[in-house]
């Protein structure tokens, strides 16, 4: 593949996992796979393991940090930082579109998007379920399955609960004690650790050297996160000559201390900024937030970009929210790439030790856990909507796994492209829940 070739692939796949990634973080996984792994072979298994081990571990937006990383197997230094802008610009661009237009058209444009955002969960399941049965396949089943459910006990259960008792009209609600996604993470990587000295111990040999399709050399990988940070620092230098440096080098400190993604991000950046009074909170928790989950692409850098638009369009008016906006973004997107860049040139130091080789069967089967629990909050929140909307929420659920199988056994005899799924479901969601509440 020619470097512009690699360039144009990686550039046609990050902006396609932006376009259709509904859910969040750990559910564009399957999408990125699908798009860098299979369509444009971009990186392998080995490497696309890496990359979200890293990204899970590392602070910021997973999309963006796996974006750059995929980014680094193509030879332009700046590829890394161009990836990962592009994953994050359709979803913010959107959010700051209907922010400045929320005025104008209030609540009713955010419904619209949240009844076409039922049918579109609904794809993004499926898809979900296709790459857990693919790391099924790939290890051994028993122990997999075991870990991927232990996990989904331990992050998940009370949203599973939850959900089953909306599905059945009975109101479950449990309170059981919950890990976040990183300390699951952290668990599983010390797990790894214990297998591989175990293993070490047992062989005399050294182990067969990993070699990963278009991997980068270390110092590549390095020169693209200089590339990054310097983009965050001239557009953390620019926000000050514009008079919006405090709340920019605010956001940037707030991605770089959240962990866990978009859902995460949220309590962090109400620690920031509505518990400070520089956003008020009503307009934080009903424009920002609900605008931000409504549109595709990693919800942190939307809610970032957010909150540096509505600190703009304060002081100065739409233009200046654009603008600080449009820096917020640089800031948040290669602040916490950057970061990742760093770790995976270690990663890349030792990626043929027995560490790394233990990795894909642990961590992999935590990933697929931490997708189910996805799977579970995205009906719950599809149920939601029909609640809010003053239709029934339980019928929506039920619609919405329906929908599901649908799509899934549509996929499985067409094989139709996924950008053709994705807009019938959404339109389907959107005709049935507005002639519902009517």
């Amino acid at each position: 593949m020619s470097r512009g070739a690699s360039v144009r692939s990686l550039l046609a796949g990050a902006f396609t996992v932006g376009a259709m990634g509904f859910g969040g973080g750990a559910a564009l996984i399957p999408i990125m796979e699908r798009e860098f792994v299979q369509r444009h072979k971009l990186a392998d298994d080995k490497a696309f393991t890496a990359h979200t081990i890293i990204a899970n571990v590392t602070p910021g937006a997973q999309p963006v940090k796996m974006s750059a990383m995929v980014g680094t197997h193509t030879r332009p230094i700046w590829a890394p930082a161009l990836a990962a802008l592009v994953v994050a610009l359709p979803g913010t661009v959107a959010t700051v579109v209907l922010l400045a237009a929320f005025a104008a058209l209030g609540e009713s444009a955010i419904r619209l998007v949240e009844f076409a955002a039922v049918g579109i969960s609904a794809f993004i399941a499926v898809l979900l379920v296709h790459y857990i049965q693919k790391v099924l396949r790939s290890y051994a089943t028993v122990p997999s399955v075991l870990i991927m459910l232990a996990t989904f006990a331990v992050v998940g259960g009370n949203q599973a609960v939850e959900a089953l008792g909306r599905l059945l009209g009975t109101g479950w609600e449990t309170l059981f004690p919950q890990l976040g996604a990183l300390h699951v993470i952290l668990l599983a990587l010390l797990a790894v650790a214990v297998i591989a000295f175990v293993r070490r111990g047992r062989t005399a040999t050294a182990p067969a050297p990993v070699v990963v399709a278009g991997a980068s050399s270390t110092r590549h990988t390095l020169r693209g996160a200089l590339v990054l940070a310097a983009l965050a620092v001239a557009a953390l230098g620019a926000s000050f000559l514009v008079g919006a440096g405090h709340i920019v080098a605010l956001i940037g400190a707030s991605t770089l201390s959240s962990f866990g993604g978009g859902a995460a991000y949220i309590g962090v950046a109400d620690g920031f900024f509505v518990a400070s009074g520089l956003v008020p909170q009503a307009e934080f928790y009903g424009q920002m937030v609900p605008v931000a989950n409504a549109m595709p692409g990693p919800v942190l850098i939307k809610l970032a970009t957010a909150i540096g638009y509505g600190h703009g369009a304060a002081q100065g008016g739409v233009a200046l929210g654009a603008l600080v906006a449009m820096l917020a973004f640089l800031v948040a997107v290669c602040s916490c790439s950057a970061l990742a860049l760093v770790f995976l040139a270690v990663y890349e130091r030792v990626r043929e030790s027995a560490f790394v080789q233990a990795l894909g069967g642990v961590v992999l089967p935590v990933i697929c856990g931490l997708l189910l629990s996805t799977i579970a909050s995205m009906l719950n929140a599809s149920i939601t909507i029909g609640t809010d909307a003053g239709t029934s929420g339980l019928a929506v659920g039920w619609g919405s796994i329906v929908g599901a199988l649908i799509l899934w056994a549509v996929q499985r005899r067409w094989t139709p492209n996924d950008v053709v799924l994705i807009l019938a479901a959404g339109a389907a969601s959107l005709t049935i829940l507005l002639l519902a509440t009517v």
